[in-house]
């Protein structure tokens, strides 16, 4: 019995001296149940979520690490994580005598950006496909107030191809507003014909008030029409296929409706715990921790049934990353200089909400905070080595701590310069505190069921932390400056003039509100600031980050804009001359 007391004790040490210091079966342990059906997604602000939260704060208390928030591991704050359609919508056609009763989900449903409303609008117009522009304009002297308008979803025929020409819903909504529409209609997927959505997609940007939007089907308005001797395809394909652009009225036609749309909210929670080297200098190592549950969000998933979206790499693996490194530093505090902050934080998929939360209450005053280190996806490491870091050029002195350290590890680093990325570094670098994001790639599984623990390179996962660890101790003897990189949006919906806000995404008021503008951009020479909310922008009233985008539409480079912006109880009006980008 002795001897195999002295051999199980020497297997122990012997295990303890060769353990890996970032190991692997953590990884995969973490993922597993982070990952799991039990979680149901760890969609924001639900059960999921909490045991999520749980079990990682549950990590930094047996590691013994301080919590972030006055003894607390939680930062608590309430998101909007559900939209309910209510049985009490109604949209009813009346011509003459004869009425039309619409059935929800099968002939109409309200959108997610409709206020809840009730009310009747006598007479109306077919207006095309809703568009207005120079060389097509379906809204030309079209007074609508006190009317109903009925539009048709996507694009003319020749235009469907055109990238320049592209007119997302929201703009045509806009339009239509400032034309005085308080009832629109749009007609849903005209040239396939699909069912209506039954659900509103969450979206945390304000309605449009005292406006009631909805989408209805096409078979019914045909039902419709026909009954006021009109021809649905006749009118439609004039629109579509030919140059007839003008609004039809359609006389002795009103419409009565109620919209209803129930807003449900919920308690969120970041997790976050630190290392005190009695320092006053911090640095920051994050991933979100949750993910789109079943789908509510954003998903990319076509089925009709739903499933969990476990979110294995996004990002149960970037928050086993932040776990598995707080263990790491817990036990090799003599190796820093700095207090490090583990933080995991929610509401990423529901647009950086944790995080700019988490910038806005910080704990730590966030001039203090010498850099942010963020993890996101990063379990699919492929054999080519293939590591992607955003943030390169937020400060002079990443590139070469990244080549100096790669030396050892080889992986192929594409490195991006841009410190704005669609994950939660944002929120940090819009406080101009530099930024590094890690990232190993899209895959086919991403936002869909299918990413799940069994696809994770659990290895591959432990090589790019322990680069990730080397990197951060070579930062121990750095100071950091910060540079401000251009925002890159390259996308459809880019346009051609620049003016240099960047967007807080937690705002769910009226308006567009500035996190922090960039320096030398046209806001900051015309004196908008971080915290300013623009409620119009040149002749557009602006309700939320649709609008003003559609506005910057309407502009060319070397245009001197009237900007109204909310600052605190006050307004201002300020030029802004816009740039190209």
């Amino acid at each position: 019995m002795k001897k195999f007391i002295f051999l199980l004790s020497l297997t122990i040490v012997l295990y303890s001296q060769t353990k890996p210091e970032i190991n692997s079966n953590d990884i995969k342990y973490y993922i597993e149940y982070l990952a799991s059906d039990k979680l149901e997604g760890r969609f924001t602000g639900t059960v999921g979520e909490k045991l999520a939260g749980d079990f990682i704060a549950q990590h930094y208390k047996k590691l013994g690490l301080k919590p972030l928030f006055n003894g607390n591991y939680f930062q608590e704050f309430e998101v909007l994580n559900k939209i309910e359609i209510s049985n009490e919508n109604k949209l009813q056609f009346i011509i003459s005598n004869n009425s039309f009763e619409a059935k929800l989900y099968e002939d109409f449903v309200p959108l997610v950006f409709s206020d809840n409303q009730n009310s009747f609008a006598e007479n109306g117009y077919i207006a095309g496909f809703g568009i207005s522009k120079k060389e097509y304009d379906n809204l030309k002297d079209l007074n609508l107030k006190d009317k109903f308008v009925i539009i048709f979803d996507g694009l003319p025929k020749k235009y469907e191809k055109d990238r320049q020409f592209y007119v997302d819903l929201r703009s045509k909504v806009r339009n239509l507003i400032d034309k005085g529409a308080k009832n629109i209609l749009i007609v849903y997927d005209v040239i396939n014909n699909k069912k209506l959505p039954k659900k509103v997609e969450l979206d945390n940007s304000p309605v449009y008030k005292n406006t009631a939007i909805f989408y209805i089907s096409k078979n019914y308005l045909k039902n419709v029409l026909k009954n006021n001797k009109i021809d649905f395809d006749t009118l439609f394909n004039g629109y579509h296929f030919s140059n007839n652009v003008l609004p039809f009225e359609l006389k002795n036609i009103n419409v009565k409706y109620t919209s209803d749309l129930r807003r449900i909210y919920s308690k969120a929670r970041n997790v976050a715990a630190i290392i005190d080297n009695n320092s006053n200098e911090y640095l920051v190592i994050g991933a979100h921790y949750d993910h789109l549950g079943w789908g509510e969000f954003n998903s990319l998933y076509t089925g009709d049934t739903p499933q969990i979206h476990n979110g294995a790499d996004d990002n149960a693996s970037g928050t086993a990353g932040v776990m598995e490194l707080a263990e790491y530093f817990a036990t090799h505090k003599e190796k820093l200089k700095y207090n490090l902050i583990f933080v995991n934080f929610t509401g990423e998929e529901l647009g950086l909400l944790g995080s700019a939360y988490f910038v806005k209450n910080s704990p730590i005053p966030l001039e203090q905070i010498k850099a942010m280190i963020n993890f996101d996806m990063i379990g699919r490491l492929d054999t080519l080595n293939s590591l992607t870091i955003n943030g390169t050029g937020t400060s002079s002195v990443w590139k070469n701590l990244i080549d100096s350290v790669n030396y050892t590890y080889k992986f192929n680093i594409s490195k991006i310069d841009d410190g704005y990325s669609p994950s939660d570094n944002t929120s940090f670098y819009a406080q101009n505190i530099p930024v590094l994001f890690f990232f190993t790639g899209l895959h086919k599984d991403y936002h869909r069921p299918s990413d799940d623990a069994d696809k994770i390179n659990f290895s591959g996962e432990s090589v790019v932390l322990n680069y990730a660890k080397d990197l951060i101790l070579s930062m121990q003897n750095k100071e950091f400056d910060v540079i401000i990189t251009p925002r890159k949006k390259e996308t459809r919906m880019s346009y051609k003039v620049y003016v240099g806000t960047v967007p807080d995404f937690s705002f769910s008021g009226q308006g567009y509100k500035i996190s922090s503008v960039t320096k030398d951009s046209p806001a900051d020479k015309a004196g908008i600031k971080g915290g300013d909310i623009i409620v119009k922008f040149g002749e557009v009233n602006v309700a939320n980050i649709y609008d003003y985008t559609y506005a910057l539409s309407k502009y060319n480079i070397g245009d001197e804009v009237d900007v109204v912006v909310q600052r605190n109880t006050e307004q201002l009006k300020l030029k802004v001359v816009l740039t190209g980008r």
